[in-house]
């Protein structure tokens, strides 16, 4: 068991997930090249990080995914988080899609890891939506 995992239920902590998925990486590779590629990888990286606390962490699950562990996060300052990347990545030209999930007090963080894929995948769905409809 991690602390985080004994943390929250014994002492009430509060911890939530992100999920994210570069939009354009396998586009910018096949079109750009790999190192146009990397760069893309290392800007979203650099964007994410000016947003996050040192107790928050930035893993790359693999590919083109990232995962956020922010802890001692409650709803109202996770979303927050959640409007800052969104932000913040817009402004670095990086598409993204993201997914959120709070930790729930009698879940895992596995457990809201699987939400917060799952709302990705929506949100990506929604991204493709909206470009489909704004070519017609």
């Amino acid at each position: 068991m991690t602390s985080e995992e004994y943390n929250c239920p014994a002492f009430g902590n509060e911890a939530c997930l992100f999920v994210l998925d570069l939009n354009d990486l396998k586009k910018v590779n096949d079109d750009s090249g790999h190192l146009a590629g990397d760069e893309l990888i290392q800007t979203t990286v650099r964007s994410i990080q000016s947003m996050l606390t040192p107790s928050d962490v930035l893993a790359r699950l693999g590919g083109d995914e990232f995962v956020i562990r922010a802890l001692d996060r409650d709803e109202s300052s996770a979303q927050a988080l959640y409007q800052q990347l969104k932000h913040q990545l817009d402004e670095a030209y990086v598409s993204v899609a993201i997914g959120m999930a709070m930790r729930d007090h009698h879940g895992t963080l596995d457990d809201a890891l699987i939400i917060a894929d799952q709302r990705m995948y929506e949100h990506k769905r929604l991204i493709k939506e909206n470009a489909t409809d704004s070519k017609q």
